[in-house]
């Protein structure tokens, strides 16, 4: 199974993604948009059961405030494949539970090399029309979307279908006040 380890946003980000014209893309779907802390890639249960135990760490860290802003793009703005929102408040507590993460799962998975906290909008094919793409990004540059407290952090499997990902949670490591 695909897995993956991540913070779930818990309400809907409404964006208007008709501005983009002439653009392919395939937006993610809302109830999809997470912040990943880590890609497994393919696991077997064993494997599950040995990360689940590996991030019992997590229990003991504290609930915190991330505040989601701005778009921005993957791997820049001249030649995108990925829009994202980015975090403002709560950046610092995401990398420091990636690299505690990343340290729990040394003995089976490579460190993430630059991780940068966001959650993934959508995935671009092509876009004919770059300049309503840089208009978008720049009219979301300061749009400040939502904020929520981060209460769990949660290994995720991934089914792909044609319609589209299917998550759903293997288990989940509640944060303390």
């Amino acid at each position: 199974m695909r897995a993956f380890i991540s913070i779930n946003s818990p309400a809907n980000i409404s964006i208007d993604f008709n501005e983009l014209a002439g653009v392919k893309f395939k937006a993610v779907d809302n109830k999809n948009i997470h912040l990943t802390l880590k890609f497994l890639g393919e696991i077997t249960p064993k494997d599950a059961e040995e990360i689940s135990n590996a991030l019992n760490f997590i229990e003991n860290g504290k609930k915190f405030k991330i505040s989601l802003k701005g778009i921005s793009a993957f791997p820049n703005e001249n030649y995108i494949r990925v829009l994202w929102i980015g975090v403002a408040e709560g950046n610092k507590e995401l990398c420091e539970l990636q690299k505690m993460t990343d340290t729990a799962l040394k003995f089976k998975f490579p460190n993430e090399k630059d991780f940068v906290p966001h959650l993934t909008i959508a995935r671009l094919k092509y876009a004919n029309n770059k300049a309503s793409l840089k208009t978008f990004i720049e009219k979301y540059k300061n749009f400040e979307f939502l904020e929520f407290t981060a209460e769990k952090v949660s290994l995720m499997k991934s089914e792909l279908r044609k319609e589209g990902p299917i998550y759903s949670e293997i288990k989940n490591f509640l944060l303390k006040n």
